[in-house]
């Protein structure tokens, strides 16, 4: 697997649980990759047994465990110098506020167009913090896996809690904003 199978799981996800069908050339678009990228990233997910090609749909408790359990241990966050950028972990909307954090522990996604002054951290993807401002739901999940994958004990906790939250909202095609 790819890092960027990430955003491409958790993409598919989104669409699935809001019943919208898709092709391989509008999620290569949603997710900012080419159309050969993103097909071979779905191989990846269905040779892991993350995506069922014959259903087309992704496995959320195999997901689950993957993005709680997996994810940290395959795709480490590594953090860099100050940059400008799109927040995440837990610097993101959807931890912000949660948990009390001092200024200096701002985590981004470096993008040039970013707001936010924090502590880089790569992306999953280059193109995630475009594609995640384009998607709220991708944004939240998004954040909540750096936040599984870079956060200490009480921040994981909380970002498994709400991931775990949003999965099984989702996967009864219930709404979020």
């Amino acid at each position: 697997m790819k890092s960027l199978d990430v955003v491409v799981l958790c993409k598919l996800f989104i669409l699935q649980s809001e019943n919208r069908s898709w092709t391989y050339s509008q999620l290569s678009s949603e997710v900012g990759l080419s159309v050969g990228e993103t097909h071979a990233s779905v191989k990846r997910l269905k040779l892991s047994r993350l995506f069922d090609e014959h259903t087309r749909t992704v496995l959320p408790a195999a997901m689950s465990e993957f993005l709680i359990h997996g994810v940290k241990y395959s795709f480490p966050a590594r953090t860099g110098a100050l940059e400008r950028g799109v927040p995440t972990s837990h610097s993101a909307p959807v931890l912000n506020g949660e948990l009390v954090m001092e200024e200096q522990d701002v985590y981004v996604w470096p993008y040039a167009k970013g707001k936010i002054r924090g502590t880089g951290i790569r992306p999953l993807s280059e193109h995630a913090p475009e594609a995640a401002l384009k998607d709220r739901k991708l944004y939240d999940l998004l954040a909540l896996v750096d936040a599984i994958r870079i956060g200490k004990a009480r921040e994981r906790k909380l970002a498994i809690q709400k991931l775990n939250a949003l999965l099984e909202e989702r996967n009864g095609h219930a709404e979020y904003e």
